[in-house]
C-alpha cells in the first residue's frame, strides 16, 4: 500500500508538470484541471517527495518546479480579472495539509532511520 501512495503522489506530480501550452490542442476539461487543480496541489508533494522515498537521489524531482510554477503563473494571469481566482490558491493549501498529513500521521510514508 505504501508503493502505491508513493506511485499515487509521482504520477499527480508528473501529470501536473505538462506545460499548458503542450494541452492546448488536448482535451479542454483535462487541460482546465490540470492547471487549475493539479498544479498547485502537485507543489508541496513534490517538496516532499524525496523525503517519503527516503533517498537523496530524488532531489533531482526539484526541476519540475519549473513547469509547475508556469503552470500556475498561467493560472494566475488567466484569472486575474476572474472571480476564481482563488480556485488555485485553495488547492495549493489542500497540498500543504496533505503533506503536514503524511509527515505526521502514525502510518507515515517516511522511511525508517
Amino acid at each position: 500500500m505504501k508503493k502505491f501512495k508513493i506511485f499515487l503522489i509521482l504520477l499527480i506530480v508528473l501529470i501536473a508538470c505538462l506545460p499548458a501550452t503542450l494541452m492546448d490542442n488536448f482535451y479542454t476539461f483535462i487541460s482546465i484541471l490540470n492547471i487549475f487543480i493539479l498544479s498547485p496541489l502537485a507543489i508541496p508533494l513534490l517538496f516532499i517527495l524525496p523525503k517519503l522515498l527516503g533517498n537523496n537521489i530524488f532531489y533531482i524531482l526539484y526541476v519540475l518546479f519549473l513547469p509547475l510554477g508556469y503552470n500556475i503563473l498561467v493560472s494566475i494571469v488567466s484569472l486575474k480579472e476572474s472571480d476564481y481566482i482563488a480556485i488555485p490558491i485553495i488547492f495549493l493549501f489542500i497540498g500543504f495539509a496533505i503533506m503536514e498529513y503524511l509527515k505526521n500521521s502514525k502510518n507515515s510514508l517516511y522511511e525508517a532511520k
